[in-house]
């Protein structure tokens, strides 16, 4: 693992245009590819509950410490999947990065702006951090529309903070793809892993996915106690969940080279279980400025 200063993060970002651009050189020097076309789709997908932090040039990943939930990246692979160790910090390197935050269009985006919901944002609290460059586009899947709230609402298992004002979150989406365009895959590093992609050439195409949440099917109080976690990246921004309906896979994520069975959580794919926190799972939160 890499011990990280943001200066040495915002140089590793800074310096990925000219790695991309390096790229055919640094591969003939390694020969690592032989001289086929190098160029996919890389789709990073997430899995869980994650806090997306839009900061200038790039984006924090950050999750709270849930007792419950594993850490893990990798591929669509049980034997080339891996733990995330608690204080590391990842780049991911080698994909063109854009000078701006991808547009989302979409009803199911958590989304809160510091300056608008009056909270700090204290990603030194967070578990790890992974920083992804700005993606050509970030889809949301799974999603759930604006449900009409029932009347015993809240119906959280946790009811804290009397007194003080509490977000209710009614829209959410099961799982998020950013997506990046690669001009040669023998460049695509996550550091401090030993990551590498596994390649769809049919499509051109390959998914990196991050998992933040339980690996067993467990009760709606689990999402509660998840979110009640949250509090300690949003400092006085108090999110709980208003409905405990789950989304179905969708029928085409519409994301080339991404079928919709890898649009599960773990507790689906490692065991048939049930989507984590039944009927519920937690969800990504996307925190600007």
């Amino acid at each position: 693992m890499e011990h990280l200063d943001r200066r040495s993060v915002i140089k590793n970002l800074a310096q990925l245009s000219a790695f991309a651009a390096a790229g055919p050189l640094l591969s003939a020097v390694s020969g690592c590819c032989g001289k086929q076309d190098r160029r996919l789709q890389l789709n990073v997908v997430l899995h869980g509950l994650f806090v997306l932090h839009f900061e200038e040039t790039h984006i924090e990943l950050l999750t709270p410490k849930v007792p419950d939930h594993i850490y893990k990246a990798g591929n669509w692979d049980f034997n080339d999947v891996f733990c995330i160790n608690e204080g590391a910090q990842h780049v991911l390197r080698g994909v063109t990065s854009t000078p701006h935050p991808p547009q989302i269009i979409s009803n199911c985006d958590v989304d809160f702006s510091q300056e608008e919901y009056k909270f700090k944002l204290r990603s030194d609290k967070s578990r790890h951090k992974i920083y992804l460059p700005f993606p050509d586009n970030l889809a949301l899947l799974r999603c759930s529309p604006d449900p009409e709230l029932p009347a015993d609402y809240p119906p959280t298992c946790l009811y804290p903070y009397p007194g003080e004002k509490v977000t209710c979150v009614n829209k959410l989406s099961l799982c998020q793809v950013l997506v990046y365009r690669v001009d040669d895959y023998c460049n695509l590093v996550l550091t401090g892993t030993t990551w590498k992609p596994k390649i769809d050439r049919k499509y051109s195409t390959a998914n990196l996915h991050f998992w933040a949440e339980p690996q067993d099917r467990l009760s709606p109080c689990h999402a509660d106690h998840a979110y009640q976690k949250l509090d300690d990246l949003l400092d006085t921004l108090h999110l709980r969940l208003g409905f405990y309906s789950t989304v179905p896979l969708d029928k085409d994520t519409g994301i080339l080279g991404l079928p919709p069975e890898q649009e599960q959580g773990w507790s689906d794919w490692a065991s048939g279980g049930g989507e984590g926190a039944y009927p519920t799972n937690c969800c990504s939160v996307i925190v600007r400025k």
